[in-house]
């Protein structure tokens, strides 16, 4: 790693490995890059509003097997990934991306159910609101037929 020749190495290793990275996010329909990698840095979000993507920034961060930072770029939530570590290699993006894409499956799951749970509820308000107004109507209309 020492001298001109052993820095140019470690920088287009690191390039290397961020390009590689960048591919599997690329191949991954359920992703998308907002800005272009540069130099070890990997900027992704999953597609859709921001809550996806924090969504799976919480499941990663709670599973505590790969760390990556948040940021926000014209107001959309990002997750940084970064290759910096002279000792990184192929197998440990392939360990990250694998944990990324587990947690992405995770994550988006959990946000349907969550808005099927909401769509249910506020389907069951609405019936509410219906029967009882039915209920007022009927007794109204039974109070005026006396």
């Amino acid at each position: 790693l020492y001298g001109a020749n052993g820095m140019r190495s470690h920088i287009r290793k690191q390039i290397g490995l961020a390009e590689h990275f960048e591919s599997l996010v690329k191949s991954d329909d359920r992703f998308e890059m907002l800005t272009e990698t540069s130099m070890g840095l990997v900027c992704f979000r999953l597609k859709g509003e921001n809550e996806v993507t924090k969504a799976l920034l919480d499941k990663l961060m709670e599973r505590k097997k790969i760390y990556v930072v948040p940021c926000t770029y014209k107001g959309r939530m990002l997750i940084r990934f970064c290759i910096c570590s002279r000792f990184t290699e192929v197998s440990d993006v392939d360990f990250s991306w694998n944990e990324i894409q587990t947690q992405s499956t995770s994550a988006l799951e959990s946000i349907t159910v969550s808005k099927l749970s909401n769509d249910i509820c506020e389907k069951m308000d609405t019936s509410e609101k219906f029967t009882n107004n039915k209920m007022s109507i009927m007794t109204k209309l039974k109070e005026k037929t006396k």
